[in-house]
């Protein structure tokens, strides 16, 4: 006897997914993470393809990932550098503006999987401890570099200023009440 399929035994598909590994959800750097950078992962995996082994080859735009992580700009670029400085992510080229006047994103490889025909380099795994501080950016020997962004008073400058504005005099002395007078006139 002939087995026939009725037609509610199909066999029930899988809907689309993202598979995030057990091991790289228990390694210490996914743990030090900040939850946007974590999305902001889940993102650029969401772009990975296992049947076209397209690794080195994702791109997320800066407006598409604003749009996906519903955040800002600045935090968008502060989770890319996090992926990148705990070792998730590595760029493969630069974004640049294309002959036609377009941007071009940059595409990015995942560590935890294979690019091209070489193994996982899981460079997360070889993380030193160090927590990711945004206030200053790794230049290419390693060595830190300040970045553009910097607080408009250092701490205790304006608490100064208000201070010497409150000593000032009320009384302007009267040689520059004559020259502001030969001013107005």
């Amino acid at each position: 006897m002939s087995y026939r399929k009725r037609p509610n035994e199909v066999k029930e598909r899988l809907p689309p997914f993202t598979p995030l590994l057990n091991s790289t959800m228990d390694a210490p750097a996914w743990r030090a993470l900040s939850h946007g950078a974590k999305w902001l992962y889940v993102c650029l995996k969401r772009r990975y393809v296992l049947k076209f082994h397209n690794n080195g080859k994702l791109f997320l735009s800066q407006e598409q990932a604003e749009v996906e992580v519903r955040s800002d700009k600045k935090q968008t670029q502060k989770w890319f550098r996090e992926l990148q400085y705990y070792g998730f992510i590595r760029q493969t080229t630069a974004g640049s503006l294309g002959v036609d006047g377009k941007g071009k994103s940059p595409h990015w490889r995942l560590t935890e999987l294979g690019y091209m025909h070489d193994h996982p380099t899981r460079d997360f795994l070889q993380w030193n401890g160090v927590k990711f501080k945004d206030e200053f950016e790794q230049a290419f020997d390693g060595s830190p570099i300040a970045t553009r962004r910097r607080r408009r008073h250092p701490p205790g400058r304006y608490s100064e200023v208000v201070r010497t504005v409150m000593e000032m005099p009320t009384e302007l002395p009267s040689d520059i009440k004559i020259k502001c007078a030969g001013l107005l006139s």
